[in-house]
Formats: structure tokens, C-alpha cells, sequence
């Protein structure tokens, strides 16, 4: 209205409009889900996945529902359960969200927990991920009934609890494609425990083209390979003929759907960039080694390998591990990106502020004249000659004692380099490389072990 609020009734109008919006949306993607794994078409995008990362994302989505319902939430993940997987994340994640929203809904009372553990403690076997709650159970005779589709236990749990029935069904057939095994022991009144055994390696090699070892944490490959033809894809038109002006930037943008290059390539060139563009990830990575440019914007998903394994490429060649790199994308792989040197993560759909916002960011990165340090050292007097060695005009240093304070100023400030003693007050530098990996900083620099120690390979 003209006073740009909505009355109570109106307001209530516009939820239950919202509400069945998106219980729409959910149904149409659950039943294309279905769809795609019968016709066979569903692809896995196979990647290194850090399980305790996935495990913190879904506590920090369901602890504050579970708290909503005034119900005890906990997640474990057993020291001995290795630091990854290969798997598809987003299948996996999608599998334990099904998982855990079950739990949460049809708990009223009690508690609701995820275990990650080993099957039978076997080096090298497959992992448990076990979901339990302490709510209204299932009948014997209707536990294997709930996995088919469109299947709830009884004819009053829709009506009271609400949902499709597809959840579990899509669950099943996702954990097959995973190689994996998914089963339920429960008993009314006394809640459920849902299994999902998974292997450490995804035997599904034919849907992404490449096969890891299993304690590859990327698929090897050369730094630039050669591209990969793409069936019935003419190559996107962009500058990579065009010689670049003398004041002009680069931008090389890798993205496999040809409409989102589009509106990346036209956006490039009002921000003043030329601009070159890649359908593979392949392709890609010989267009960085070949022509590097001053940024990448990268998706994560791609259909010849995964974003992620493009991105540690880059990393690992000298050539290239200084391109400032924007990740783009419609999976939410922010925390392994930003892990491996991405300088920031932006979630389809987008706007186009948000992807102005993005332009602007790689434009401040590679026109830095500051280059910022993070110096991790507990004795004073060798921090203050350390500071002194490297100090210049154009260096900004942040000089710290202990591992803590590194980590504070990582979750919240991007370092071009950070320089470590190994023997810290609160913990050994190897012990805070390991929490870094493990934690959502805001970028994972190049760092330098400067140690007066005697250096083992590991």
C-alpha cells in the first residue's frame, strides 16, 4: 500500500504465497531428481571432499532448528575417520540434509545427532554417516515401504508433518550412484537411526571421465592439458584474438553453460576487461598457461572435471598460482575454494550488482600495490628482526605470537603470504596448517616455514 507495509492478513497471504511457492519448487526438483537417476542422465562431479568441513555445514544449517524445537542436536566425526573422500559433494550433502530433516521434523522431544565414523574401524574401509533421533518411529512393516516415492509412513504423517514422500527415495537411489548402502532400524515411539555407509572412493569413474587414487586429495594431470572437444559445442566467441591494449585488463572466465559466458563476457567488457572464455576446464587451463590473464572467474561444476581440481591446478603452477581467482557458482564449495587460494565466492543466481560487485573485487586485487604478511612468530626479539628483514613501503605486516591469532586474523583478513615458526606456545605449526585446512578462512596464502628446526619431509 502507499505507506509500503502490508496488513496482517495481507501479510499472511504473502507467507502462505511464499510457503507454497516453495514447496512447489522442491517437489518439481525432487521429481527431476527422480527422473534423472531412472533415465540413467544424472551426472556425479567427483571431487576431493574434506569431511569434518561438510559435517560443520550441516550443523551450522540444522542445530538453530533443532533449537527451535527446543531438542538437543550433536555431531560427532571420529578421530579416526580419514580427512577425505572422493565423492560428489553435492549428492552426499543432499543425501544427510534429507537425513537430518526427517530427524529434526519427526522429533518433538529428545535429541537428534550425526555420527561419521569407520565401518568396523577398517583402515581404508568405507565410512558410516549415522543419523538418530529420538521421534515417533516407524512400524517394522513400513520400513521399507518409506523409500519408495511419494511414500510416508502412515496417511495422517503428510497432514501433520507435511513433505512429498520423496525425500528417502531420492536418498536411496543417490546413495546407489555413490556406491554406497543406506538402511533404517527403528521401532515406534522409540525414534530412528538411519545408515548411510559410503566407500572412500565413489566407484562411478564413467561419470566424470577421470579416476583419483583414493588418497589423491586432487586427479593428477599436467598444468596446462590440452582442451577437451566438446560434442556439438561450437567454441565461444570471445578476445582471445584480440591483442590486449596497453591499459587494458584480462579476464578469462570458465563456465560451461554458454548463456551465463555470455552475460559474463558482455559484463567484462562494459567493466573495461577483455575478456576470454573457457566451456572446459581443460580448455581453461590452457587458456590461463597460454595467455594469463589479470583474473578468473571459475564455476564449479564443469563438465569435463571439477572446479576445484582446476582451481589447485592453477595453484600448483608457477605460471599462474598469482591469478587472482573469483569463484561463481551454483554449489556451495566456497569453503574448499577460498581454501585453496580463491579470493572470494559469489552463489548462482546473481545479480548483476552483485556480479559488478565481483569485477570490482578482481580489480582490486591485481591494482594491490600493498602486499600484506601474516608473520606467526612467539619470540619477540627474533619477531621484531623478522619484521625488520622484510619491511618496505609497499609490504603491510601482521605480526603475532601464538596459532590462535593467526587463525583470528585468517577467518577475517585475506594475506598474500604468511610466515611460520613451527614451535608456537599453544600448538606446533604443523598442528595449525592442520587447523587451517580445516576451518572457513577467508583465503589459505602461500606460507613460508621459517624454523631454526631440522625439517622432516612431512
Amino acid at each position: 500500500n502507499t505507506n509500503g507495509n502490508l496488513s496482517p492478513e495481507q501479510v499472511r497471504f504473502a507467507q502462505t504465497i511464499y510457503s507454497a511457492g516453495n514447496d512447489l519448487l522442491r517437489l518439481i526438483n525432487d521429481i527431476l531428481d527422480i527422473s534423472k537417476v531412472e533415465a540413467g542422465k544424472l551426472e556425479l562431479v567427483l571431487e576431493s571432499l574434506p569431511v569434518r568441513r561438510v559435517i560443520e555445514s550441516l550443523n551450522m544449517t540444522f542445530e538453530p532448528l533443532a533449537e527451535q524445537k527446543q531438542l538437543s542436536f550433536r555431531v560427532l566425526v571420529e578421530p579416526s575417520v580419514p580427512a577425505t573422500i572422493w565423492t560428489d559433494r553435492q549428492r552426499l550433502e543432499q543425501i544427510l540434509r534429507n537425513l537430518l530433516s526427517n530427524a529434526v521434523k519427526f522429533t518433538d522431544s529428545g535429541a537428534v545427532s550425526l555420527t561419521v565414523s569407520l565401518v568396523d574401524n577398517t583402515a581404508g574401509g568405507p565410512l558410516r554417516f549415522a543419523v538418530e533421533d529420538s521421534g515417533i518411529g516407524i512400524l517394522p512393516e513400513q520400513q521399507q515401504k518409506i523409500f519408495d516415492a511419494f511414500h510416508q509412513a502412515d496417511g495422517t504423517t503428510s497432514r501433520r508433518f507435511g513433505g512429498t514422500g520423496l525425500g528417502l527415495s531420492i536418498s536411496r537411489d543417490l546413495t546407489a550412484l555413490l556406491g554406497g548402502e543406506l538402511n533404517v532400524t527403528s521401532s515406534p515411539g522409540n525414534g530412528s537411526m538411519f545408515t548411510l555407509v559410503l566407500p572412500r572412493t565413489c566407484p562411478a569413474p564413467e561419470a566424470t571421465g577421470e579416476a583419483p587414487p583414493p588418497a589423491a586429495p586432487a586427479p593428477a594431470a599436467s598444468p596446462t592439458p590440452p582442451p577437451t572437444p566438446m560434442p556439438d559445442d561450437a567454441p565461444f566467441e570471445d578476445d582471445r584474438d584480440v591483442p590486449p591494449a596497453a591499459a587494458s585488463r584480462t579476464v578469462l572466465v570458465i563456465e560451461d553453460d554458454p548463456s551465463f559466458a555470455a552475460i559474463l563476457y558482455a559484463l567484462a567488457h562494459e567493466m573495461g576487461f577483455r575478456c576470454l572464455v573457457a566451456l572446459t576446464g581443460a580448455d581453461g587451463l590452457q587458456l590461463a598457461g597460454r595467455h594469463l590473464p589479470d583474473a578468473i572467474l571459475l564455476d564449479m561444476r564443469l563438465p569435463d572435471r571439477s572446479g576445484l581440481s582446476v582451481l589447485q591446478l592453477l595453484k600448483d603452477n608457477p605460471q599462474t598460482r598469482h591469478i587472482p581467482v573469483h569463484v561463481v557458482s551454483s554449489t556451495d564449495n566456497g569453503g574448499e575454494a577460498m581454501g585453496l587460494g580463491a579470493i572470494g565466492y559469489a552463489m548462482k543466481p546473481t545479480t548483476r550488482t552483485e556480479l559488478e560487485a565481483v569485477f570490482r573485487k578482481l580489480e582490486e586485487k591485481f591494482t594491490q600495490k600493498i602486499k600484506r604478511i601474516l608473520l606467526v612468530e612467539d619470540d619477540e626479539r627474533q619477531r621484531g628482526s623478522v619484521v625488520a628483514l622484510i619491511a618496505d613501503s609497499d609490504v603491510e605486516i601482521a605480526a603475532v605470537g601464538s596459532g590462535e591469532e593467526a587463525l583470528a586474523l585468517l577467518r577475517t583478513s585475506v594475506f598474500d603470504c604468511m610466515i611460520i615458526d613451527l614451535k608456537l606456545p599453544d600448538m606446533q605449526g604443523n598442528e595449525l596448517l592442520q587447523k587451517m585446512s580445516a576451518e572457513d578462512l577467508c583465503s589459505f596464502p602461500p606460507v613460508i616455514v621459517y624454523t631454526g628446526r631440522n625439517l622432516t619431509r612431512a
